[in-house]
């Protein structure tokens, strides 16, 4: 038997007005399911993931209000001005970035070093996302590769217009989605 995905619009993400996203009832939505949301601006694109039970964190991960059982709507893409917030900066101590959620952040070395490792960061819940950028062209944040940071391998962030996108899968380990290297 063929499943059928079917293709939602919202003009809301939350709240559960039947404008919003998450008023779809969960036993309706079967796995593929595409969702468009276009609120403030602002144009999301989402895909049904039927077994991600992510705790919900709009705009990232949406639940389904209605008999979610693990259902979750997962955030793909993001089209508009302003869809990921205004960039905020924050600095590596001792390897570590703490950050207020999900959004974007402009990452600066401790101290104000030439270069710094950039091992963990933290303030993020299971499936929120970050988009990081170095601070500063003059001060080279490494992206590197381990315990708390799964990714490809090692990424040095040396001008404005490089960038990382990553996925917090929990204890604050965070997986790469995307990264840019547009300069030397």
């Amino acid at each position: 038997m063929t499943t059928v995905n079917t293709l939602y619009k919202y003009t809301g993400l939350i709240g559960g007005a039947a404008t919003d996203l998450d008023s779809v009832d969960g036993d309706s939505l079967v796995n593929g399911d595409f969702a468009f949301v276009f609120a403030s601006g602002i144009l999301y694109q989402y895909e049904l993931d039927s077994t991600s039970g992510a705790t919900e964190a709009s705009p990232f991960v949406i639940a389904p209000d209605s008999n979610p059982g693990t259902k979750r709507w997962l955030l793909f893409h993001i089209f508009g001005a302003g869809a990921h917030g205004s960039i905020t900066t924050k600095t590596i101590a001792s390897g570590i970035v703490t950050v207020s959620g999900p959004g974007c952040y402009a990452i600066d070395t401790e101290s104000a070093a030439a270069s710094d490792a950039l091992d963990k960061i933290v303030g993020l819940a299971e499936g929120e996302e970050v988009i990081i950028k170095p601070a500063d062209d003059t001060h080279s944040v490494v992206v590197t590769s381990g315990t708390y940071m799964k990714i490809q391998a090692n990424f040095t962030m040396d001008n404005q217009y490089d960038s990382m996108r990553l996925l917090c899968i929990g204890s604050d380990v965070c997986i790469e989605l995307s990264r840019a290297n547009n300069g030397s």
